[in-house]
């Protein structure tokens, strides 16, 4: 009896669907920090001042512009080169899609980081607590 080879491989199937997954979830952070940069900017003259620890909203809202721009490589790449169809993904591409994640999220969790010290500093002063 002869052995079936026509039948498709599961691998590049795993392959995309966790290409897929990787893409939404650089999607909903990158949608995240856009978001958190437009509400920013809307209610900055709401905030009393002086402000408190400026230096933190600044930080935060360069962390959060990082974050876009390697999102947006992040799916340029994807979109462009469309690698999950390549089999022969090389360890070059494994690092710097790699290196792009990394880029994303330690830029987001430093932008809601100082956003979030930002916030609680002008409340605290706005409620005369201390700092």
């Amino acid at each position: 009896m002869e052995e079936d080879n026509t039948a498709p491989s599961a691998k590049p199937i795993v392959s995309l669907e966790r290409e897929k997954l990787a893409a939404d979830l650089i999607k909903h952070v990158s949608t995240l920090a856009t978001g958190s940069v437009v509400l920013v900017t809307t209610l900055l003259d709401k905030i009393p001042k002086p402000v408190q620890f400026p230096e933190g909203l600044v930080i935060a809202i360069w962390a959060f512009i990082i974050c876009i721009m390697a999102c947006f490589m992040y799916l340029f790449r994807i979109g462009i080169t469309q690698h999950w169809l390549d089999q022969h993904f090389g360890t070059k591409m494994t690092r710097i899609y790699s290196f792009l994640g990394f880029v994303v999220f330690l830029t987001f969790l430093l932008g809601i980081g100082y956003l979030g010290m930002f916030a609680t500093q002008n409340l605290r002063a706005l409620t005369g607590g201390s700092n």
